[in-house]
C-alpha cells in the first residue's frame, strides 16, 4: 500500500478486467455473434462497469508488491463497422470488417489508487479497433493502444507511451457476463510501461496480464430452502485454492444483472482441512422472500472470477 512517506517504497499493479452486469448502450446496437457480425455494425457508446486488479513495480524490477482492486465503468464509443479499412500495425487480421474505437472514459478506484484514461478524463485519447479475422469470420481480434494516469496518494503518475492491449470478440457490446475471460493484456514490458511522476522522473512501471484460473470447477449448485439459499461447489485436486468469495445479483425486467454485491467477507474455505481440490459449502441467509438470486465465485486471491452459473428463488 502507498503512503506519503513512501514515495518511492516498493509498489505492484497487473490488470485483469472482469466485466459486472451488462453494458448501458442505444437500443438496437447489438451486433454478433455470427459470420461477418462486424459488417453494418451500427456505431454506439458501451458503458461497462468493471473491476481490475492493479500491479506497479517500483523500480520496474520489483516483483515482491501486492496487487490493488479498483472497480469503476468504462466508457467506449465505437464508430460504424466499415470494411476496407487496413490492419493497425501489428495486427494478424483481415483488412476488411472493421470497427474502430474510442475509450472515452476509464475510471476505477480502490485502497487509495485511482486508474484514468480517456479524454474525459483529461488524458491522453487511447484508440482502438476491431477487425475480423480471416480464416474465422465470427471472431474479431481487437488491438488498443492506452494511455493511464494513476492518482495515489504520493501523487499523479502518468504514461508518456502507449500501452498496446489485445483481446477478441464474438459480439459487441461485451457479454452481460462477470468476467471477460478472453481479453488478454500483454502490456507488461518494463520499457514501454514505464511511469512517471509530475516532475517527469520514472518512478516505476504499470503491468498488465490477464490471470488464468487456478482452480477447475467441476459442480456448483445452488439451492432454497427455509428462507435461505445453500450454494455447493467442488474444485479439482491439487490446486492448493486459499478459498472463494461468493458474488451474488439480481435481474431486471431486460434481463441484466443488477444489485451485484460481494456477500462474503471472509474466504470461504474447503470443508475439513483441505486446502487442495475439495468441497465448498456457504448458506446465504440476507435474501429477500420471492426474489430470484444469481450466484458467482471468486477465488480468494482474486485471480479468477465465474460468471453467474447457478441461481435460486427465497422462499
Amino acid at each position: 500500500m502507498l503512503t506519503t512517506n513512501s514515495k518511492y517504497r516498493k509498489i505492484a499493479l497487473s490488470l485483469a478486467i472482469m466485466v459486472f452486469g451488462s453494458p448501458a448502450m442505444a437500443a438496437n446496437t447489438h451486433c454478433g455473434p455470427g459470420p461477418h457480425w462486424i459488417d453494418d455494425c451500427p456505431g454506439a457508446i458501451d458503458v461497462v462497469p468493471v473491476k481490475l486488479k492493479l500491479y506497479i513495480r517500483t523500480p520496474c524490477n520489483d516483483m515482491t508488491a501486492a496487487p490493488v482492486t479498483v472497480t469503476g465503468p468504462i466508457k467506449v464509443k465505437r464508430e460504424n463497422g466499415v470494411p476496407g479499412i487496413p490492419a493497425m500495425a501489428g495486427l494478424q487480421g483481415n483488412t476488411a470488417h472493421v470497427i474502430d474505437y474510442e475509450v472515452i472514459t476509464f475510471k476505477a478506484s480502490g485502497h487509495g489508487i485511482t486508474l484514468r484514461g480517456g479524454k474525459e478524463q483529461g488524458v491522453i485519447p487511447s484508440y482502438g479497433r476491431m477487425t475480423e479475422r480471416a480464416d474465422e469470420p465470427t471472431v474479431a481480434d481487437k488491438v488498443a493502444d492506452y494511455f493511464f494516469t494513476l492518482d495515489t496518494p504520493i501523487g499523479r503518475l502518468h504514461m508518456k507511451e502507449t500501452c498496446r492491449m489485445k483481446g477478441w470478440a464474438d459480439k459487441v457490446p461485451p457479454p452481460a457476463s462477470i468476467v471477460l475471460k478472453y481479453d488478454t493484456h500483454p502490456c507488461s514490458n518494463t520499457i514501454a510501461n514505464k511511469l512517471y511522476d509530475d516532475e517527469e522522473q520514472e518512478v516505476g512501471c504499470l503491468l498488465l496480464g490477464e490471470p488464468e484460473p487456478t482452480d477447475q470447477l467441476y459442480y456448483f449448485s445452488a439451492e432454497a430452502s427455509d428462507g435461505q439459499i445453500t450454494l455447493r461447489w467442488e474444485t479439482d485436486p491439487n490446486i492448493g485454492s486459499a478459498g472463494f468469495h461468493i458474488w451474488r445479483a439480481l435481474k431486471n425486467d431486460a434481463g441484466e444483472y443488477v444489485d451485484i454485491v460481494q456477500v462474503t467477507e471472509q474466504p470461504v474455505l474447503s470443508q475439513g482441512n483441505s486446502m487442495s481440490g475439495a468441497s465448498y459449502l456457504y448458506v446465504d441467509s440476507e435474501g429477500i422472500f420471492g426474489n430470484t438470486y444469481y450466484y458467482a465465485i471468486e477465488e480468494a486471491e482474486g485471480t479468477y472470477l465465474t460468471e453467474f452459473l447457478v441461481s435460486a428463488t427465497v422462499y
